[in-house]
């Protein structure tokens, strides 16, 4: 329990260092399940801009997370 609440802190962390953009990219559709499809009608974005946004936000998060305790990802 104790290193799901250290994984769960972190993550957040790392999301905090994103940009709201990116943070809504990525709880909408890994927390909330909405699809590309969804995004795309909800932001008013092309489908392109959607799925390129999510990939960068889950590129830039990665990074964050490897800044904040860059051992963590080898325990995966």
């Amino acid at each position: 329990a104790l290193e799901q609440k250290e994984r769960s802190d972190l993550v957040h962390a790392a999301l905090g260092r994103l940009s709201p953009r990116q943070r809504a990219f990525l709880i909408l559709r890994e927390f909330e399940g909405l699809s590309h499809h969804e995004l795309s009608e909800l932001t008013g974005l092309p489908l392109g801009t959607v799925k390129s946004g999510i990939h960068r936000a889950r590129c830039d998060l990665k990074e964050a997370i490897l800044e904040l305790q860059p051992e963590w990802l080898h325990g995966l």
